[in-house]
């Protein structure tokens, strides 16, 4: 290409990611850090999904490709948890992007970058090893003194019970009902259909509770 450098051409494009959007920052402060660090393309999460899931994050990092540079001000941005960060850093690792994090001054496009992102990759792979070692201890432990693993079923409790009724007479909302019973909201409409079963071609109304 006439007039641009071979290795310019080369180089992947740079992106800049905001995690949770500061309406007390000046727009002029993000604009230079865009014509600062020539970003190429900007992504802002929306303030309902900021500290959530961050679906404008793992949707730029599905499109971006190996060569190209992630942007943030700080791992804040990317994840709420070490365990969530690692995770993120493996995939970065994996995929081929780079990562520049202004506050804590890692630039993986450099030598000394390429090394501390190598460690952190190797961290969240010790930590995954890790908790799949404590999973299959747990599930061993459990067989071996023959009783189940995972998660406990919910069970149906008097409390619940009376929750229900009272639901179903219509005296209560289901969101009460939930206080009452002591459950969350799937498990309340889960149990609510074994009840349903269990009291139907039973009039509901025929006594008080």
């Amino acid at each position: 290409m006439v007039g641009i450098d071979a290795t310019e051409w080369m180089m992947g494009l740079n992106f800049f990611y905001i995690g949770e959007p500061d309406i007390k920052r000046n727009s002029d402060e993000y604009a230079l850090i865009q014509n600062l660090y020539k970003i190429d393309k900007t992504f802002m999460e929306k303030a309902a999904h900021a500290g959530s899931n961050r679906p404008v994050l793992h949707k730029l990092l599905r499109d971006a490709e190996a060569g190209d540079t992630l942007y943030v001000e700080s791992f804040k941005a990317m994840a709420k948890s070490v365990f969530e960060f690692l995770r993120m850093i493996e995939q970065l690792h994996k995929s081929g992007l780079n990562l520049v994090s202004l506050q804590e001054r890692l630039d993986t496009t450099t030598d000394e970058g390429k090394l501390r992102l190598a460690a952190f990759a190797e961290l969240a792979k010790f930590e995954r090893e890790t908790a799949r070692k404590r999973q299959r201890e747990g599930i061993d432990l459990a067989l071996a003194e023959k009783r189940p693993y995972g998660r406990p079923r919910a069970k149906i409790t008097d409390e619940l019970r009376k929750a229900y009724l009272t639901w179903k007479k219509g005296k209560i909302t289901a969101v009460e009902a939930m206080r009452r019973a002591k459950v969350k909201r799937n498990t309340f409409y889960k149990l609510a259909k074994q009840l349903d079963e269990e009291f139907k071609g039973v009039s509901l109304f025929s006594t008080d509770s």
